[in-house]
């Protein structure tokens, strides 16, 4: 999904618990997930949310993989593209809410998404 889709989805959650501080983890293969970051909390201006990464990301390790996968279901809420890696995370894991998009159609080559999936535990 585009970027705006994981930005709005931050949003609503901002609106939602607008009292508490956020904790975005980035799970990404981008080699620069800080780049992403700073992005996002340009968008982001005005809400309290600080953003984590891995630091030596290593796409290529098993263990990496793995702790990933495990992580990913341990956040209060995934917000998350919708791939098989994500969905399989989030079973195995105890998020309490699970967004990721359910339908899109393209402008270009631009993705918008126009239905989202939001469920809660």
């Amino acid at each position: 999904p585009p970027d705006s889709f994981y930005i709005g989805e931050i949003q609503r959650m901002a609106e939602l618990y607008y009292e508490l501080p956020l904790y975005v983890h980035i799970f990404t293969d981008d080699e620069h997930p800080e780049r992403i970051a700073e992005s996002y909390k340009d968008e982001l201006e005005g809400i309290d949310v600080q953003f984590g990464w891995e630091e030596n990301p290593s796409h290529s390790d098993p263990d990496q993989i793995l702790r990933d996968f495990y992580s990913m279901g341990q956040f209060d809420c995934l917000i998350h593209p919708g791939s098989n890696f994500s969905i399989m995370a989030n079973i195995i894991g105890r998020s309490k809410i699970d967004i990721m998009p359910l339908h899109y159609y393209r402008i270009g080559l631009e993705p918008i998404i126009d239905e989202v999936e939001i469920t809660t535990r």
